[in-house]
């Protein structure tokens, strides 16, 4: 009986431990670029699973140029063009440490949308890539080019630039060839050798033909870039006898917007059969979630059963309660994952899942979270600052992954789709109301010392003993300062404009941060108390389903990291 209920948990185990550890992922996408007969063109694949793609547009602003990306529904860039004719792509690749890179520091931010927005060279690609830790890229390589033909792929620890009229890349390291040099490399290669200067779109459009997959990951679009006329030819889903062709400075003229791929084309019998069986998902696999269910159920059942064998009248007691603790709430989570929220707003794409990490990126019209709290979830939702948020104190510790995308076209209907969701899952009921708060205020008593914003993409970075801000108001400064103090921060300076500037502080925040305020910028932070609105959390309940997302996050910290992503990808509502 004992090596018998071994047996059923270990096997029950395996299983779970199988469905948790599958990696789906196909490396796949091809690029290339060529110069002759006076142009600089690029053609790209890509090939991946997710059908719901998009093309959006970013007008430029003083010192940020004008860009172009590609990509799919969470608008996170795949590729694209800027207006001075810089390109881009990323590839999967196998995983290779980032050691020539390791000691040097993070990029506070896209580095990626950062380079589309500086950048017209390549050469100004690599100077900026060359001074921050590329760990990010372990699995992955960035191809730029540029309109006078140059190129270079970014790994995780070389730099490898094109050295002759044409340059390919695929899903190997160029540093490293003998390890990864496939049959798309080798057929696109191929083509443009024979072609020697005498390229075109068509010539483009064939060899994207030629290397183009189909199967689980296939090409689902295709693009022709011009990047001296900055001019884009799209394909949807390697039909190649149509195409859409785009002027990146008309469409610029047209201000930010984005566009649904799909839609630009005539019906594709292919594409939308492929889009059907891959759905946005609504609940996770069943089959996963009964493959671990029941290796959990498993392995309640096996110990509970050579306890009672072997175990007294008060040992059988407890063992029976474990198996409840552990089979009682798999029930509960099977139920809950069977029953699906109404989607309470027309979101690009939204999900909500257990916490992986603790950080989160806010752009116009779309927040990333891999670990955001209940109370700063509110606090976008409801445009009030977090540290005016009053409710229970979970709201400060529970935690979930949330990803929440409008669009560029609705960024400022963001705030009640999101208050919407949190009413839909959390049944939040919330006023707001006037209240007495500790605040600080900051004034600029004399000449100020600030530099103006240099036109980055804007940004806020606030870190463990520092901050960073680029292109942002002394409003958005404030913003900041509430993080750092965790007291309201009222600006009270009335100076307008944008800026860059950067500061760090020490252990004793509140004074280190009122110095370095006065000492390098001129600007005065005040304790005072002021009546302000709050937000008043009425009432909030979780489900069992919000129940077990939180408990999941907060039971696998711990984890090793890819464990910890696989269960939150597994329960993952979307």
């Amino acid at each position: 009986m004992r090596s018998a209920s071994i047996r059923v948990a270990a096997i029950g185990l395996t299983f779970g431990a199988i469905a948790l550890s599958v990696d789906t992922r196909v490396l796949a996408c091809t690029a290339f670029c060529a110069v002759g007969g006076g142009q600089v063109l690029v053609g790209n694949n890509e090939d991946y699973n997710i059908p719901r793609t998009k093309l959006w547009f970013v007008p430029a602003k003083p010192g940020s140029y004008g860009r172009m990306y590609v990509g799919f529904d969470d608008l996170w860039p795949q590729g694209g063009m800027n207006e001075r004719g810089l390109w881009f792509d990323g590839f999967a690749a196998p995983p290779v440490r980032a050691a020539g890179s390791a000691d040097l520091p993070s990029y506070p931010g896209n580095i990626v949308d950062a380079a589309m927005a500086q950048c017209a060279t390549v050469e100004e690609v690599i100077r900026l890539f060359s001074g921050y830790n590329r760990s990010f890229l372990t699995e992955a390589i960035l191809m730029f080019a540029d309109a006078s033909g140059d190129a270079v792929s970014i790994e995780p620890d070389a730099i490898v630039r094109k050295t002759g009229p044409r340059f390919v890349q695929t899903n190997f390291h160029q540093s490293r060839p003998r390890q990864g040099r496939d049959g798309r490399f080798l057929a696109a290669t191929s083509m443009l050798e024979r072609a020697g200067d005498r390229i075109s779109a068509d010539l483009f459009r064939d060899i994207l033909a030629a290397t183009h997959q189909d199967g689980p990951s296939p090409t689902l679009y295709s693009n022709v870039y011009d990047l001296r006329a900055r001019t884009m030819r799209l394909y949807l889903f390697h039909d190649y006898s149509r195409a859409v062709t785009f002027s990146l400075d008309d469409e610029l003229k047209k201000g930010a917007h984005t566009l649904d791929i799909p839609s630009l084309f005539p019906k594709n019998a292919a594409a939308e059969a492929y889009a059907a069986a891959h759905p946005p998902e609504r609940r996770p696999q069943g089959g996963v979630v009964i493959a671990v269910a029941l290796a959990f159920v498993c392995l309640a059942i096996g110990a509970s059963a050579y306890g009672w064998r072997r175990g007294g009248h008060a040992f059988r007691l407890g063992l029976a309660a474990v198996a409840a603790v552990i089979v009682i709430p798999i029930a509960l989570a099977m139920v809950a994952f069977n029953m699906e929220p109404d989607r309470s707003a027309s979101w690009m794409r939204f999900s909500i899942g257990p916490a992986t990490g603790n950080s989160a990126r806010e752009s116009p019209g779309a927040v990333w979270s891999d670990g955001m709290t209940v109370r700063r979830a509110m606090a976008i939702a409801y445009q009030i600052p977090t540290e005016r948020v009053i409710g229970p104190a979970w709201l400060s510790e529970t935690r979930y992954s949330i990803q929440a995308v409008a669009g560029l076209d609705a960024e400022e209907a963001l705030p009640s789709m999101l208050q919407q969701e949190l009413k839909n899952r959390l049944h939040v009921e919330a006023h707001v109301e006037s209240r007495p708060f500790d605040a600080f205020v900051l004034t600029a008593p004399g000449p100020v010392r600030l530099v103006a914003a240099k036109g980055h993409s804007p940004g806020t970075w606030v870190q463990k003993n520092n901050v960073l801000l680029r292109d942002g108001s002394i409003n958005r400064l404030a913003m900041a300062l509430q993080s750092i103090l965790g007291r309201p921060v009222i600006d009270e300076t009335h100076i307008k404009g944008d800026y860059d500037l950067a500061f760090e502080w020490g252990e004793d925040r509140v004074p280190s941060v009122t110095a370095t305020l006065r000492d390098r910028f001129g600007l005065q932070l005040t304790p005072a108390t002021r009546n302000m609105d709050a937000l008043i959390v009425d009432r909030i309940r979780r489900d069992p389903a919000m129940y077990l997302l939180a408990h999941a996050g907060r039971l696998t910290r711990g984890a090793p990291s890819f464990v910890r992503q696989h269960l939150a990808n597994l329960l993952t509502i979307h």
